[in-house]
């Protein structure tokens, strides 16, 4: 953990918070955050790396886990006023918007309940005194004009020292619009339906009913106590019914039961309506299968090429690749070749694994059934980035199911300090608080899936990766476009974010496994653009050195997209380590089918250049 002398200002944590808030109501503001979070986080977060610890603020921890349930109830609504959508996402907690002048514009359910207050109101309606009214005027204002970022004010209910904390910050609204400042606060609305529902399915008294109401709005059991007319004593056993009844051991987790039964009629499912790819202009329509593992889960899993063809395990990188351009589909199929994908517990159909489960083990273990289950005694593993993991797992668990690790850019373990600092923007930002900071996966990986989402995954790999020459040539190639977005459906669709896997499997991937790289006696054959922005030259040399046993091609002009470039080399190299060897192919002998493979190369190849 983080030392006192790298804790953040107030004025600092208040930027992010707002940035945080933003991003949850308009995810098209993760690149700010990404960048603001980066200039003050990343400091604090190195400092932690160089005492072996993590990172931790309980203050913007706490402002993340709102957001991220926010981030979850986010739905594109066209037929409700942008405001009132807003307001809606932060149900359950009494939220309203404040225009010039002091003027309530909007209100959500719970503020309307919690304050008696109706859009056209004033800021006087509020059960505050005179002077904190004021002072929450003068916010609004330093907020409408610019002067502050984000601000808390506390205040009190009028005739009692009941708290209240009322944060603010600018609403996003159109470019058109009048400047809005959205007010949340500590306060929460209770609906008749929560409390029926305390009492009727989990038979708590009236008494313990209001116990719950007061802990969760921050009351202390003296509090409680002082206002009920009972000893803390006594509190404290009605405390214990509480969690007796409930099944809870605390009062965090009380609390985040309440919240979760008082959100469970949310607005919907984060769906923004953008428009996918379905189905493919170019590539085949394709069924996943599926297995049951001996524990009773399922593992979904792709086959591309010949489907009775040489078997090689493919593992598609974070995004769980699961296609590959056209042009290399019809590729495997003239080289009698199958490629089969497994799908990573909590992707697609395949069951997802407990928080804290060893991901990579239990793949490995996954991936060596599925094999047996396909009649496959070994077979080479091609990888796209930091998936190589998977293939040293499954040779350490699973020895002679590998033939060879085929790895597209550089998947090799994150070792030092350095290999973060080192890493482009969007990288860091997820591997290095992926070990530093993890507590805030889960929030940038939701944050991310739905700017994605967004924005379209084809103006997101621009995005990324377009700063590179050879990167936008080969983004603006269709077959390579609809791969990536056909072939990450499995993690990220109309219907479907999987950021809670995306955000565990980059904890896993960001530990450091070169143990398992150091003890693997296969061929080890890795194509590494040198613009790589996760593994730059300097990483990449490091590992040359300290990994004899890696053969390493380089390739000066690509970053991370290389497989996309390199495909044809990399079946070329596959082709020696599958265990049938280098057979006729259809009565043909090897040198003619070499040839008519170059010829039909060459025809996809026009194919793709004449549009």
């Amino acid at each position: 953990m983080a030392d006192d002398g790298d804790k953040l200002d107030e004025d600092e944590k208040a930027q992010i918070v707002q940035r945080i808030y933003d991003v949850a109501l308009d995810p098209s503001r993760y690149e700010q955050l990404l960048d603001l979070w980066e200039a003050h986080i990343a400091p604090a977060r190195r400092r932690s790396a160089e005492l072996e610890g993590e990172y931790q603020d309980n203050v913007l921890q706490g402002h993340i886990e709102r957001a991220n349930q926010i981030l979850a109830r986010v739905a594109e609504d066209s037929g409700t006023d942008a405001i009132d959508a807003h307001l809606r996402l932060f149900l359950p907690m009494a939220a309203f918007s404040v225009a010039e002048g002091g003027t309530i514009s909007g209100a959500n359910a719970a503020a309307r309940t919690a304050f008696g207050i109706e859009p056209d109101d004033n800021l006087t309606h509020l059960p505050i005194g005179s002077q904190q009214t004021g002072e929450l005027r003068s916010a609004v204002l330093a907020l409408l004009e610019g002067r502050r970022a984000a601000m808390f004010v506390r205040c009190t209910y009028k005739g009692s020292e009941r708290p209240i904390v009322f944060w603010l910050m600018e609403l996003p609204v159109g470019k058109t619009e009048q400047k809005q400042i959205l007010v949340t606060s500590t306060e929460l609305g209770w609906r008749p339906a929560i409390e029926d529902l305390l009492q009727d399915s989990f038979e708590l008294t009236r008494a313990e009913v209001d116990i719950v109401k007061s802990l969760v709005a921050g009351d202390s059991l003296n509090d409680i106590a002082d206002t009920r007319s009972r000893s803390v004593e006594t509190v404290r056993t009605q405390l214990r019914s509480i969690f007796r009844k409930t099944g809870v051991k605390s009062q965090s987790e009380l609390a985040r039961f309440v919240f979760s039964l008082m959100e469970s009629g949310g607005t919907g499912s984060a769906d923004a309506g953008q428009k996918w790819i379905a189905g493919g202009q170019h590539l085949e329509p394709l069924d996943y299968h599926s297995v049951t593992l001996p524990d009773g889960r399922a593992l979904e899993y792709q086959i591309i090429g010949d489907p009775n063809g040489r078997t090689i395990l493919f593992h598609g990188g974070g995004y769980s690749f699961t296609r590959w351009p056209a042009s290399a589909e019809r590729q495997l199929k003239l080289l009698g070749m199958r490629v089969v994908t497994p799908v990573r517990p909590g992707y697609g159909n395949s069951s997802p694994l407990p928080r804290k489960a060893d991901r990579a083990a239990i793949f490995a273990d996954d991936t060596a059934f599925l094999l047996d289950e396909l009649g496959v005694a070994a077979a080479p593993m091609v990888t796209m980035s930091i998936d190589s993991l998977h293939g040293y797992m499954l040779d350490a668990r699973h020895p002679g199911r590998l033939t060879a690790i085929i790895g597209c850019g550089p998947g090799f373990p994150m070792r030092t300090r350095r290999d973060f600092d080192r890493m482009g923007k969007w990288f860091s930002f997820v591997y290095a608080n992926a070990r530093y900071v993890p507590a805030v996966l889960p929030y940038i990986s939701m944050a991310g899936q739905l700017m994605i989402r967004q924005m379209g995954k084809k103006a997101f790999m621009r995005m990324v990766h377009g700063s590179n020459p050879k990167a936008r040539q080969v983004l603006e190639d269709p077959e390579v476009i609809e791969a990536i977005e056909v072939g990450s459906d499995v993690a990220l669709s109309r219907t479907f974010l999987g950021h809670e896997t995306f955000a565990a499997e980059a904890i896993s991937s960001s530990r450091d496994w070169s143990d398992l790289m150091a003890a693997c006696d296969l061929p080890q054959i890795f194509y590494v653009g040198d613009a790589d922005a996760c593994f730059p030259q300097a990483t990449v040399e490091e590992v040359e050195r300290d990994f004899p046993k890696l053969e390493i091609i380089h390739d000066p002009d690509i970053n991370e997209l290389i497989f996309f470039t390199r495909w044809r080399d990399v079946l070329d190299r596959v082709e020696t380590y599958l265990p049938a060897g280098r057979p006729s192919y259809f009565g043909e002998t090897w040198a003619a089918r070499s040839d008519r493979k170059k010829d039909d190369d060459g025809r996809c190849q026009d194919r793709l250049t004449d549009g």
